[in-house]
């Protein structure tokens, strides 16, 4: 199963979550936290459930919200 994961400070993990609803990438996310940009975005998506993907968080909610409203019969 792997070894367990080491927690996160509290500023790193709302740095994190800030920059993500900002859209920014994991990459840049990684080089202003000094992390690896694939261990923030595992414990991005894997610890805080934050959307994966291109998508940044504000286009998922926009393109659920068209789906929402396509289902509903509205425009």
């Amino acid at each position: 199963m792997g070894r367990p994961r080491k927690p996160w400070e509290a500023d790193d993990v709302n740095r994190l979550v800030k920059m993500r609803r900002a859209g920014r990438t994991w990459r840049e996310i990684g080089a202003s936290l000094g992390k690896p940009h694939i261990s923030c975005s595992r414990y991005g998506i894997e610890v805080l459930r934050l959307p994966a993907g291109w998508a940044t968080p504000r286009e998922v909610v926009m393109a659920n919200r068209r789906k929402v409203s396509g289902q509903c019969g509205l425009s």
